[in-house]
């Protein structure tokens, strides 16, 4: 078993992260057993009780609880994590508690604090109070893996996001059982943000440009940023140049306008996107009005399909009363004795033709597929026939030594489907539910699969 533990600076991709992390293989973890907390709830209880100054050794006890009942409820998992800025706090703890652990520690370049701003009533204060948090955050997490650097991995966000594959070798190296999928083994979900990213490039680019500006003006951010990078299995960020030109005060003056900018952006953006959804009204109101004539024309060629099926099923019934005479004809005498059991009874089954005619339904899966079926049926009919010799008889199994092995492939769907439709040449009754009849099969096998 291995469990991802996750960590990085609220302003950091490390959500993100965790979700690509989750798409591709990893579980998400259970409730905890006992106390029924989620994965966040366990790190926000263990941060509020490790974080402490003085900790007692109650408080020692009550974190010890927390994590045993989270590991005990998802003990099932073979590859789980989850992340939460709130798990730098717990991390040596979880180390102790569990030795298949392993940490993948999150940062991202400190630009990314103005993003998280809202930076038309940004101040110098609060951007210093921002700037110091990020700081304190980051070299706790640069230590933690200073110390810990054979069961951790430390990655810039933004450039894992762009590089899954260095990614998934680099988490292979925490967790050597867990087999992430490739990209192209899932489905994209990030249309909409690209679209997002796309609209406020020009935004994102002139607020990247004034954030590394003002950030020139904290060398202590440069210096760990750097030391960060330096560290860092994935990066793609460049280094920072300590050069100090504009003053913090004019630079957060040109913040404060972007953000008023970007208000008035908005707003406009937000008019366009009432007329569009009043558009689309409209034109969903124009295609419901032609849903029922589409609703009618489905209709029909169901109808058209089903009449298909039965001129098959009356044709089936033609062949075999032509026939009946022949088989009656026909004399098969048995040397006398008591005959040698042999063994194949599953290979006669499927060479049988109730497995035959089931197959062939089974396999048409496509619309033109489905509209050929008569004709596809008739076809395995008769070649039945001509290869058999004779008309169609119900196959014994008496003579086989494995018998036994025949009723499990009777349970196959194509089985089944082949036999409900001969036996509904019997009477018209049958023939009429004959659709029904297959209905309730294919339900019911879909069930018991």
């Amino acid at each position: 078993m291995s469990i991802i533990i996750q960590a990085g600076h609220r302003t950091s991709k490390s959500k993100e992260v965790m979700e690509k992390l989750y798409e591709r293989g990893l579980d998400r973890p259970k409730e905890s057993y006992t106390h029924k907390m989620t994965a966040e709830q366990v790190s926000e209880t263990l941060y509020k009780v490790l974080a402490r100054e003085n900790m007692s050794s109650a408080n020692e006890k009550m974190a010890d609880n927390v994590m045993t009942d989270f590991l005990l409820a998802n003990l099932d998992f073979e590859d789980w994590g989850w992340e939460s800025d709130k798990n730098l706090a717990s991390l040596e703890y979880w180390q102790q508690i569990e030795p298949d652990v392993g940490f993948v520690l999150v940062f991202d370049h400190p630009r990314t604090i103005f993003e998280f701003s809202s930076i038309n009533t940004l101040t110098v204060k609060t951007l210093n109070q921002k700037i110091e948090d990020w700081v304190k955050y980051n070299e706790s997490l640069l230590e933690f893996y200073e110390k810990n650097q054979d069961k951790s991995i430390l990655i810039e966000g933004s450039s894992a996001l762009s590089n899954i594959a260095g990614l998934k070798e680099q988490v292979k190296r925490l967790a050597s059982t867990l087999d992430l999928k490739s990209s192209w083994q899932v489905s994209s979900t990030n249309t909409a943000m690209t679209k997002e990213r796309s609209a406020n490039s020009s935004y994102n680019i002139l607020l990247g440009l004034i954030a590394e500006e003002t950030l020139t003006n904290y060398p202590e951010v440069i210096t760990l940023f750097n030391r960060l990078l330096s560290k860092a299995s994935i990066k793609e960020s460049d280094s920072i140049f300590k050069t100090k030109r504009l003053g913090v005060d004019k630079l957060v003056t040109s913040l404060n306008t972007i953000g008023l900018q970007q208000e008035k952006t908005l707003s406009i953006e937000k008019e366009a996107q009432l007329k569009n959804e009043s558009l689309e009204r409209a034109l969903r109101e124009q295609q419901s009005k032609s849903k029922k004539h589409s609703d009618d024309a489905v209709s029909q060629s169901n109808q058209i399909i089903l009449e298909q099926l039965l001129q098959a099923q009356e044709e089936l019934e033609r062949l075999y009363q032509e026939r009946s005479n022949q088989k009656e004809q026909q004399s098969n005498f048995k040397k006398p004795g008591t005959p040698k059991k042999r063994y194949g009874a599953a290979e006669a089954i499927k060479a049988d033709l109730p497995y035959k005619l089931g197959n062939v339904m089974v396999s048409a899966k496509k619309p033109d597929q489905i509209a050929k079926l008569p004709i596809m049926l008739m076809k395995e009919y008769k070649a039945f026939e001509k290869e058999s010799g004779s008309l169609y008889s119900p196959l014994k199994l008496d003579d086989y030594a494995d018998a036994r092995e025949a009723e499990k492939v009777k349970k196959h769907l194509s089985y089944q489907l082949g036999k409900v439709m001969l036996d509904s040449k019997q009477s018209p009754k049958k023939l009429i539910s004959l659709p029904l009849n297959m209905g309730k099969i294919i339900v019911g096998f879909k069930k018991n699969k």
